[in-house]
């Protein structure tokens, strides 16, 4: 969203502040994935990179977050620490 409003308003700060933290939520995101019990499979190349980036941000999260799967995650998740290994 802040990449979108810099569009709209020419403004470079916004845009290198949206593109920062584009890039320090798919450094966490990636690490996250090394503690999943399924890891995803490797990218096949920048196309497979981008299209798959896109896939899970614009159409598999929003659905996900609309169906109630994420409250009923947190729901379930309750108090519980999850203990994560080490990789």
């Amino acid at each position: 969203m802040i990449l979108a409003y810099a569009v709209m308003r020419f403004s470079g700060a916004t845009a290198a502040l949206g593109t920062a933290c584009t890039v320090v939520a798919l450094v966490a995101q990636g690490r996250g994935h090394r503690f999943e019990p399924e890891t995803p499979t490797p990218f096949d190349g920048p196309v497979d990179f981008v299209s798959r980036l896109f896939a899970e941000q614009w159409v598999t999260f929003p659905r996900f977050v609309l169906s109630g799967g994420g409250s009923r995650n947190l729901k379930d998740a309750g108090g519980r620490r999850v203990r994560l290994r080490r990789a």
